[in-house]
């Protein structure tokens, strides 16, 4: 019998390797807000703002080798998008906000200037992971918590993990 007949006969399909794709990091996560910078945006042309995290500490869930800041989010700052809760300056301004920190300012210099001090604040994350049911490729997500959620939120996950408490 030859090889393509035992192929067939075994029932192998090919499959696409998975080494050296990226993996979500699914958590609960202290972070440090890192970095907060203007750019220009990619696609449509406008002005956005890059902000990210560092994990400081893995409250439960998956450890982070990367030497990169493991949380990124791109915010509008020009067009209709800028004032949405998710896609525009006020989802750091509520992040910064959960974690204790009130940013403000009279003009857009002044307010950015607000949200750039704020580096080196620590902010909670729970993280998780997205792949579209059509793609090949994962996201990270990660939404914004307060202390107390997030320290009781690792603990159910510990706890569901089989960890000593």
């Amino acid at each position: 019998m030859s090889l393509v007949d035992r192929l067939k006969e075994s029932g192998f399909k090919p499959e696409k390797s998975t080494e050296g794709e990226f993996k979500p990091l699914e958590g609960v996560y202290s972070t440090q807000f890192v970095k907060a910078e203007e750019k220009e945006a990619n696609d449509k042309g406008g002005r956005q703002l890059q902000v990210e995290f560092k994990i400081a500490e893995v409250l439960a869930g998956s450890e982070s080798k990367s030497k990169y800041n493991e949380f990124r989010k791109y915010l509008a700052l020009e067009g209709d998008e800028a004032v949405d809760k998710k896609k525009g300056l006020p989802w750091i301004i509520n992040a910064l906000f959960t974690a204790g920190v009130e940013v403000s300012g009279a003009t857009d210099e002044e307010l950015i200037g607000s949200i750039k001090n704020s580096l080196g604040t620590t902010v909670y994350v729970r993280a998780y992971g997205f792949t579209p049911e059509d793609g090949d490729k994962s996201y990270q997500m990660f939404v914004v918590m307060k202390e107390d959620k997030a320290i009781k939120k690792a603990e159910e996950v510990k706890k569901k993990q089989g960890h000593p408490l």
